[in-house]
């Protein structure tokens, strides 16, 4: 608790996270991580920009040895507040904690005989007696007359069984075409479905693909669950820009990403999912200004077809 109070410095009645912060901290030094977890969750879906409450979630994934998760979460409340030394160095202890888990074992080198070269003479000296008897009994074969070989017999009887007729080979069905993922592109939509289902309700992530060599995703967002009111243009985008910038903080080998946000839309022709935005961040540089979209779309018309989706019973 002295922690996490000298890292809020504000009152209560200047921050009003200290006190929901206290108390979920409180839940986590007890052991009980759903509900510090939760407790903090709902803290940062009305003040996402909080660092702390970003560094607390990190604490109670690294208190449970999640270190994956506790390293994401660091580097986020990092992002926030970048002068923060004590999160600096959690995410440190965090990053070489996961890293050690992922090294490969050692494997012990196998311990040398002390027998080993009596167990090669005894061996030698088993084979060159094993030769000896086994050419006394070729001498001894060459000896005896060989017999003539039988002449062969004809016979007009039937076989005694009818020849067995080939086995047909069963094909086995064509498998179910199912998304397949690499290691990379499942280990980032693990990360962003996480975030996203904590900063942005009713943006779901559907797909993420990874082009290798161009070091580009694309995410495939559902906006099906946003309701439908004056903010919901704004709401895709801001949703669509937070995704690709915590890729690109997630993965720091990607040189650029991009979103795109499905929904259902009404038209005279009926109700069909279609693609409404599509926007593209590139990898900031150190000279850059603040991060906006490199280039976006929005489907032509979409005010008016996507009211029509909302008055849809």
């Amino acid at each position: 608790m002295k922690a996490l109070a000298d890292s809020l410095d504000a009152p209560e009645a200047a921050d009003p996270t200290y006190l929901p912060l206290a108390h979920a901290n409180l839940r986590r030094l007890r052991g009980d991580w759903k509900a510090a977890q939760d407790a903090v969750v709902e803290v940062l879906r009305q003040f996402p920009n909080s660092a702390t409450g970003h560094s607390l979630l990190g604490d109670i994934y690294s208190d449970q040895q999640l270190y994956q998760e506790a390293v994401q979460w660091y580097q986020m409340a990092l992002d926030l507040d970048p002068d923060n030394q004590a999160d600096s160095r959690k995410l440190q202890v965090a990053q070489a904690r996961l890293d050690a888990r992922n090294a490969p074992p050692e494997v012990p080198a196998a311990p040398v005989s002390r027998f080993s070269a009596l167990r090669v003479i005894a061996l030698a000296g088993t084979l060159v007696l094993a030769g000896i008897i086994g050419v006394g009994f070729w001498f001894k074969q060459g000896s005896a007359p060989i017999p003539e070989p039988a002449r062969p017999t004809t016979s007009t009887r039937a076989p005694a069984t009818a020849p067995e007729k080939p086995v047909e080979q069963v094909r086995n069905p064509a498998p179910a075409v199912q998304i397949l993922q690499t290691p990379r592109e499942a280990n980032l939509a693990h990360i962003l479905s996480k975030s996203i289902d904590i900063h942005w309700r009713g943006l779901a992530l559907s797909q993420v693909q990874i082009d290798e060599r161009q070091q580009i995703t694309v995410l495939t967002l559902n906006a099906s669950a946003i309701p439908w009111s004056q903010s919901t243009l704004e709401d895709i985008s801001s949703g669509a820009f937070y995704a690709t910038r915590i890729a690109l903080q997630s993965d720091t080998a990607l040189k650029g990403a991009a979103a795109r946000v499905l929904m259902p839309v009404t038209s005279a022709s009926g109700t069909t999912v279609e693609q409404v935005f599509r926007g593209a961040l590139d990898r900031p540089q150190a000279d850059t200004p603040p991060l906006q979209w490199t280039d976006q779309w929005w489907k032509p018309g979409l005010t008016q077809a996507t009211a029509n989706t909302a008055n849809t019973p």
